[in-house]
């Protein structure tokens, strides 16, 4: 009975910080990145120049939504993060209802998840939602919907394409059936895509992503504010779209050779290319959020993985805090008192990444889950 009365407990706090969170995504309104996706729409809307396109074609078909609603998009995007959170809580409660604490650690008590998922109305949610239920689809051998998932979530913002080899390469064997999936979507959803807009539009974030400079929350982005005209780290940054394929390619290959499971494996890719790209903001980190329920709908059984991330998700949480606190997006030539750690918390997040690697690496666990 009293199991009982603690999961109608668990549920209405879920449901009222969930209320809570749909409050601040329409408070939010338009603002940081979404306010440049608004440009970008009715750029597409009104066949004029498309400015500020930094993203997958799919990204640019929410313009459709956009024209009904200036807001719709953002609705979509909370509440597709919102069903992503409904099905990891239910899974915990059910599972694992011990770690319901770390669930809301992650997820709705997190202030990355607060203010760049439901504040901001970052098309992050979109990614993280369709790469993490493809990752659901293919631990239960669903690889025809795995690979539709996968595809949407690359179509939307590219990196999702550099943990792909870590879902087709499962225990050192190719995943054909996921590959023919994901690489069929993947066309007719550019050939959609090509019929629909403009051409150079399908190129255009790839370039943008090797040519655009250092980024906040970046080992190379506070390198670049303490010596800014050191040739090394300029051409650091020139080369960089080279050293995180190289760094991946090295990472998977490590993994594969230690027979790394598929969700530690993913964790520790992620980890590195977050770590050297430069434009590594704190926001894409929100797929790790994801892995991380993952983690915890299985018991007990990768609890050291969350112990060992929960310092990163922590220093995530408090630095979306403080990030919107003092200046953020909106107010980001107003230099204040925390300017210089602002442009300096590149060399936190380096070293604890480092070490979340590290005994991320140093975790075996056996299983055949994934």
């Amino acid at each position: 009975m009293l199991l009982i009365s603690n999961k109608k407990i668990h549920i209405l706090f879920f449901l009222i910080l969930n209320i809570i969170l749909f409050s601040i995504l329409i408070y939010g309104g338009s603002r940081h990145d979404y306010a440049l996706y608004e440009i970008t729409w009715e750029g597409i809307i009104s066949n004029e120049e498309v400015k500020y396109h930094t993203y997958g074609p799919l990204h640019l078909f929410f313009s459709f939504f956009y024209e009904l609603h200036k807001l719709l998009p953002k609705l979509i995007f909370g509440t597709l993060f919102s069903i992503l959170q409904f099905y990891l809580f239910f899974k915990i409660l059910k599972n694992s209802k011990e770690l319901i604490f770390y669930f809301y650690l992650i997820f709705p008590c997190n202030f990355l998840v607060i203010s760049a998922i439901y504040f901001y109305g970052i098309n992050e949610s979109v990614v993280t939602f369709f790469f993490i239920f493809s990752i659901i689809m293919l631990i239960n051998k669903k690889y025809l919907i795995s690979g539709f998932f996968f595809s949407i979530s690359v179509l939307t913002k590219i990196y999702p394409l550099l943990l792909f080899p870590t879902l087709a390469l499962e225990k050192k064997k190719i995943n054909f059936k996921l590959i023919f999936s994901f690489s069929i979507s993947t066309v007719i959803l550019l050939l959609i895509s090509i019929y629909k807009l403009d051409n150079n539009l399908l190129l255009d974030p790839i370039k943008f992503g090797s040519d655009r400079g250092p980024k906040f929350a970046t080992i190379l982005s506070s390198l670049n504010y303490d010596f800014p005209n050191n040739l090394i780290i300029i051409y650091l940054i020139k080369f960089n779209s080279i050293m995180v394929l190289i760094f991946t390619f090295l990472t998977i290959i490590y993994c594969k050779i230690k027979n790394k499971c598929m969700l530690s494996s993913l964790i520790i890719v992620l980890l590195v290319i977050l770590t050297t790209y430069k434009v590594g903001h704190i926001q894409y980190y929100i797929p790790l959020c994801g892995i991380c329920g993952i983690l915890l709908t299985y018991k007990n059984l990768y609890l050291s993985y969350i112990k060992s991330i929960l310092p990163l998700i922590i220093l995530l949480s408090l630095t979306s805090l403080t990030y919107s606190l003092t200046g953020g997006f909106d107010l980001i030539n107003k230099k204040n008192f925390f300017w210089s750690i602002r442009e300096n918390i590149g060399y936190v997040y380096f070293f604890i990444n480092i070490i979340t690697i590290y005994k991320i690496s140093k975790i075996n666990i056996k299983t055949t889950k994934n």
